[in-house]
């Protein structure tokens, strides 16, 4: 009985991911979430009170599927730069698959954010954890200085957030970003990746 349920928790997360993804959060309802699955709206209820809910669910998900990335981006040997760029495109994905599941404006993006504001809070204390951790394995491997890890992750991870934010706001008026765009969007955040490394690194050229 515990598989089964689990099952059409999962199905209904999935229907519920593609539901938001097409028309966003303020435009779907349960109906419609029901209606995608095959079932009736009360069903529904018996696993989630609202729709809210539910996207809180996806988005947990979604940050999840993001943690256990990095944590395997952590057992790889690589060097710092390439786990620092590899850690920003995962970033770009992840958000850009937030833009997506919301549709998510500049605006649209703090009104949805009370009802997933707890998971972002606990979010970004986990990302500056994996950062930490990226950093002291560049410290020890002898490519970055002894920095203080916790102040450049900080500064790393706002430095992102900060690109994100101005890429959502120059898009707002293009519903529907084009690849080209999006292509720029991500050359930033790689860019911005390896000029910190750069910045930390022991061999930096000095000019």
């Amino acid at each position: 009985m515990e598989k089964k349920s689990d099952k059409k928790l999962s199905d209904i997360l999935q229907a519920a991911r593609r539901r938001f993804a097409k028309q966003g959060l303020s435009k779907t309802t349960m109906n419609e979430i029901a209606e995608d699955l095959g079932t009736s709206k009360a069903a529904l209820y018996y696993y989630f009170k609202d729709k809210e809910q539910i996207y809180r669910e996806v988005v947990a998900s979604e940050q999840q599927q993001f943690i256990e990335l990095i944590q395997g981006l952590l057992e790889r040997k690589l060097p710092l730069a390439e786990k620092l760029k590899i850690y920003a495109d995962h970033r770009f994905t992840s958000f850009r698959d937030l833009v997506n599941l919301s549709k998510l404006s500049f605006d649209s993006l703090f009104r949805f954010r009370p009802v997933i504001q707890d998971l972002m809070k606990e979010f970004k204390k986990k990302e500056l954890v994996l950062i930490e951790k990226i950093l002291e394995q560049g410290i020890a491997s002898g490519e970055a200085r002894n920095i203080d890890k916790r102040f450049y992750a900080e500064l790393f991870a706002s430095s992102m957030a900060g690109l994100r934010l101005g890429s959502l706001r120059k898009s707002e008026s293009d519903k529907d970003p084009s690849p080209a765009s999006l292509k720029n969007q991500r050359a930033q955040m790689l860019t911005l990746a390896e000029l910190f490394s750069n910045g930390i690194s022991r061999k930096r050229s000095r000019v």
